[in-house]
């Protein structure tokens, strides 16, 4: 079971990581993204953890919104 939500959180952070290629995304757009391609909320947070412990993301906050670019 642990090792098949890995694969799932890995292939979450795929799309997470192409859709970033486009260039950068607020949260709500790459979370809506992701559900709208089978994956939940918590597998979308933890891809985020996944992109950012890899140092491939860099996440920005601005006064009310947070935005997510690659590296």
């Amino acid at each position: 079971m642990a090792e098949e939500r890995r694969t799932k959180i890995g292939q979450a952070a795929g799309v997470v990581y192409h859709e970033l290629k486009k260039g950068d995304c607020n949260m709500t757009h790459l979370k809506n993204h992701l559900l709208e391609n089978g994956y939940d909320n918590n597998t979308y947070m933890m891809a985020l953890g996944w992109l950012a412990r890899e140092n491939k993301i860099s996440i920005h906050k601005s006064i009310n919104k947070w935005s997510i670019s690659l590296r």
